[in-house]
C-alpha cells in the first residue's frame, strides 16, 4: 500500500542518489535521525545522557544539564552542526540542499 509520509513522496528530480551519501557530515545525521526516531521522550532523555545518569544516585552533572560529554549538544553543536553552518551561523555551501534555503 502506498505510504501517507510525505517525506516518501518523490519529488520530481530524483536521480536514485542523495548528495548525503558522499557527504562528511553523514554519519552525524544518522545518527540525530536515529534518535528523533526513538519511540519516547524518556528513551531520547536515556539515549541524550551518559550511561548511568538514572541508575543509583544518578550524575548529577547529566541531570543538570552540566555534565560535558552528554546532552543533546553531542548530537548536534559537537558533531553535525559543523557540517551544516559556520562559526557565524551561515549554511555551508557543502551542506545538503534539505539545509539551504531557495
Amino acid at each position: 500500500p502506498p505510504s501517507a509520509d510525505a517525506d516518501d513522496a518523490p519529488d520530481g528530480d530524483d536521480d536514485g542518489e542523495s548528495e548525503v551519501d558522499g557527504w562528511a557530515g553523514k554519519a552525524a545525521l544518522l545518527n540525530l535521525l536515529s534518535f528523533c526516531k526513538l519511540p519516547s521522550k524518556s528513551d531520547m532523555v536515556k539515549r541524550s545522557l551518559c550511561a548511568g545518569a538514572f541508575d543509583g544516585p544518578g550524575k548529577e552533572a547529566c541531570i543538570n544539564g552540566t555534565c560535558s560529554r552528554c546532552g543533546f549538544k553531542t548530537l548536534w553543536s559537537a558533531s553535525l552542526r559543523k557540517h551544516v553552518v559556520d562559526k557565524d551561523g551561515n549554511v555551508l555551501a557543502s551542506a545538503p540542499k534539505e539545509f539551504q534555503s531557495e
